[in-house]
């Protein structure tokens, strides 16, 4: 099993949101479905997305159309499809299929990851959605960062940008609630600057594997972290007991892959 085909049998993934999974279950109909790459600044979006419209996150991998995305959309039988990322990250096969089923969909990007951020905040924005909870900026070219923001806050809402980015960050200041916000491995006036180590987060999740004996899931978090790539080390980890449930894990899920 390789890593793309690892992003598939995840598909529908409650790693961005706090969804109750059985109450979901008991719903003929979902809302609003969320479709989204394994990209971890495009998940940061998804999973404040989901956050504020209860909407159901499904992961595809990345730049890879099949064929059971569309078959778990099916059976959640949304009123909308937003698509998260650019055609390279989630292939316009995807809208093409669901426009032939007639479900209503929107993509929702820009030119890098930072620009689709921007897309999908103003998205909110325009639909009325006000941010309550905590906002933290984070660098959006620091995968590993990222994705131990996606682990360690899983309720904040985590905004990926570089120093450029001044209007995009006035536009959420002012749509959100709280006074203070914070940064992490970027410059961001009048923020509060915090750590997270992504390391550290790492050795949490591979503690609590270990407890766990999931010694397969561990043994691709390693290969990955091995590869260079701790973000992808991480995003096993954190997910290795609903993998292993459904599906079971392999030590070759971590190729190498071309840069995103």
């Amino acid at each position: 099993m390789n890593w793309k085909t690892f992003a598939i049998a995840v598909s529908i993934i409650m790693l961005l949101s706090t969804i109750d999974v059985s109450a979901l279950e008991r719903q003929a109909t979902i809302s609003l479905v969320i479709l989204v790459s394994d990209n971890p600044a495009d998940m940061t979006d998804a999973q404040i997305l989901a956050k504020y419209t209860g909407g159901m996150i499904v992961q595809a991998g990345w730049h890879e159309y099949d064929e059971r995305i569309i078959d778990q959309i099916k059976e959640l039988n949304p009123d909308q499809v937003i698509i998260i990322g650019g055609p390279k990250a989630v292939l316009p096969d995807y809208e093409e299929k669901l426009k032939e089923l007639g479900i209503k969909y929107k993509r929702l990007w820009g030119e890098t990851r930072i620009e689709t951020a921007q897309k999908v905040y103003e998205w909110m924005f325009e639909n009325g959605v006000k941010i309550d909870g905590d906002v933290i900026f984070v660098n959006a070219w620091d995968n590993d960062l990222v994705m131990a923001l996606i682990i360690d806050k899983p309720d904040a809402a985590i905004i990926p940008i570089d120093d450029k980015n001044k209007d995009f960050i006035a536009n959420v200041l002012k749509h959100m609630n709280k006074k203070t916000y914070y940064a992490v491995g970027v410059k961001v006036d009048n923020a509060t600057q915090i750590k997270v180590d992504p390391q550290k987060v790492f050795e949490k999740l591979k503690s609590e594997a270990e407890k766990y004996k999931l010694h397969e899931a561990i043994k691709s978090a390693e290969k990955c972290q091995s590869n260079g790539e701790l973000w992808k080390a991480m995003f096993v980890l954190r997910n290795s007991k609903i993998f292993l449930r459904t599906f079971g894990l392999h030590n070759s899920l971590c190729q190498e892959r071309s840069k995103q």
